[in-house]
């Protein structure tokens, strides 16, 4: 059964790594941007939330594809 939980923590890790690595860059853009300090906090909570959002999803795909995988084995060996 732990074998099936091997592709999502790998991708989760790597997807961990690509959206600190987006966020580090988004706001780097941001503090460098004109606007005042007010806007720039505003702009990088929204980006922070997108980003977020959009790693959520992603390593959902993974986590639910091998929980389904796992649900399958379960009910070929209950019959």
């Amino acid at each position: 059964m732990m074998q099936r939980f091997k592709t999502p923590i790998i991708a989760s890790a790597a997807i961990l790594v690509l959206t600190l690595i987006a966020g580090l860059a988004a706001i780097t853009v941001i503090y460098n941007s004109d606007g005042t300090n007010g806007q720039k906090a505003e702009r990088a909570g929204m980006v922070g939330s997108g980003i977020a959002t959009a790693g959520c999803v992603a390593i959902a795909h993974f986590w639910l594809y091998a929980a389904a995988k796992i649900g399958q084995e379960k009910r070929r060996k209950s019959k």
